[in-house]
Formats: C-alpha cells, structure tokens, sequence
C-alpha cells in the first residue's frame, strides 16, 4: 500500500465506488398524481434542495466577511502606532477571525459534499 493511498484511507476511509445518480422527482408529477415515488422522497429532495439553497447564501456570506476582516487588518497596519498611540492587537485579532471563518467555510464545504449534499460537475480535469 502506498503512503498516497495511506493518507487517503486515514482522511477520507476506504475507497469505494461511487453510487449511480438518481433522478430527480419532478414536482408537477405529484399535482397531477401519476408519480410512482413516495412522498417521503419528495420530502428529502426539498430538504436537500433547501441546504443547497442555504449554501448559495452562506458561502459569498462567508468570503464578504473574509475580505472584511483583511480590509480590518490592513487599516489597523496602518494605523497603529501613529503619533505616539501605543500598538494594539487589533490587526492580529482581524487575521485569527479571518482564518476562523475560513477554517469553517472548509469544513461545511466538506461536511456537506461528504453527507452527499454537493456533488462535483464532472468537469473532465484539463478540459
């Protein structure tokens, strides 16, 4: 076993095999009642559907307020310590916030694609 496939046992478990896609419930085929699916089913699309949703709010959420936090950073480096003001550690503060909401945007991004909520594009690399 290779120490490549060492590591990817330890992060992520075994490897396996991916599951093939599912379609889609239509919703206008339970208005008419001819869906041979399960409510229960249309239920979990929703539920799915309405994580995805909350992920399109929370991700530019999350990358505004890392671009806060560097534009804080930057206007405490610039400002402190001017005119005879004591240094604080306002710039330090701005940077570990930074690398707190970074640290958790990974890990719902990851979360998420693990529970199955993301899916990749299948975008071939190099193309």
């Amino acid at each position: 076993m290779s120490y490549h496939t060492c590591l990817q046992c330890f992060f992520f478990g075994s490897t396996g095999q991916l599951p093939t896609p599912e379609q889609q419930p239509h919703c206008h085929d339970n208005k008419r009642g001819n869906s041979d699916e399960p409510k229960t089913e249309l239920n979990t699309y929703r539920a799915v559907h309405g994580i995805i949703e909350t992920m399109n709010y929370l991700v530019p959420i999350a990358f505004t307020a890392i671009l806060g936090c560097l534009g804080a950073a930057l206007y405490s480096m610039l400002k402190d310590g001017r005119n005879g003001k004591l240094k604080t550690n306002n710039m330090a503060r701005a940077l570990a916030f930074r690398v707190g909401i970074s640290c958790l945007l990974f890990a719902c991004i990851l979360i998420a694609w693990k529970l199955g909520y993301l899916h990749p594009t299948g975008i071939p690399v190099g193309h």
